[in-house]
């Protein structure tokens, strides 16, 4: 913190200095900003039950999940309850 005061106290004793300090930590905000919105990632979890036309689960069922943009292919089997997820999915 010491050094951030002698830092502002030089600047504010050369003339036009306070213009460039403000734009100096005005850009460092900016760059921040910018550095940790690209870090985010936006991923969902589908999570179902697989049934059959009776309406009995089905355990042991393969599900495929495609994303027709990347062409993308995963795969799980549902557990004995019919149950299945897919995390991470984009």
């Amino acid at each position: 913190m010491n050094s951030i005061r002698r830092l502002a106290a030089v600047y504010l004793r050369v003339p036009g200095s306070l213009v460039i300090l403000s734009g100096l930590l005005i850009l460092g905000m900016v760059c921040f900003t910018t550095i940790s919105s690209h870090a985010q990632q936006l991923t969902g979890t589908i999570s179902a039950t697989v049934y059959d036309s009776s309406g009995a689960v089905v355990p042991g069922a393969t599900i495929t999940l495609k994303n027709t943009e990347s062409g993308d292919v995963r795969r799980t089997v549902s557990d004995s309850q019919g149950y299945f997820t897919f995390t991470a999915v984009q």
